[in-house]
């Protein structure tokens, strides 16, 4: 194995919940060209084996984890990882098979919604900070009233 990450299952206010722990195992040549990376869903009382295949060692991984992300979301059940419910850190890849017209168009999409989520938390800090100033006493005052007293 070379990466194990455990989720917790959401279940409704009364039911326990349960664990999911998924293996990644280290890709291996399954013959010339082509390479399958094995991954183990172990929980709930079931394990489940998915592998992701390519025709090389790293599209073999790229496809596991995508495997993970899609396996993960057609179970139906509710997930929290590093206590962030409804996420898993399996994020979904952009595919890359519908060629690369396809590929460029989503990733500007998620680059322009990047970009507008930077440049709102941005302004949300810069207004936070104009708020705190403005809320603040001025020490200008208090320095020039010091400061005219004890002027001969």
């Amino acid at each position: 194995m070379i990466a194990t990450r455990r989720l917790n299952v959401l279940g409704g206010a009364r039911r326990l919940v349960n664990k999911v722990t998924i293996r990644i195992g280290r890709p291996r040549r399954v013959r010339v060209g082509e390479w399958a990376c094995p991954v183990q869903f172990v929980g709930r009382g079931a394990t489940h084996h998915i592998a992701g295949r390519g025709v090389d060692s790293c599209q073999a991984l790229v496809e596991a984890l995508a495997g993970i992300h899609y396996t993960l979301a057609q179970s139906g059940s509710r997930f929290s990882w590093s206590s962030i419910k409804d996420e898993t850190g399996f994020p979904r890849a952009v595919p890359y098979s519908f060629g690369p017209k396809f590929s460029a168009r989503v990733n500007q999409h998620i680059d322009r919604e990047v970009e507008r989520f930077i440049q709102t938390a941005r302004r949300r800090l810069k207004r936070k900070a104009t708020a705190r100033r403005a809320t603040r006493p001025s020490n200008i005052t208090v320095e020039r009233t010091r400061f005219a007293r004890r002027s001969p």
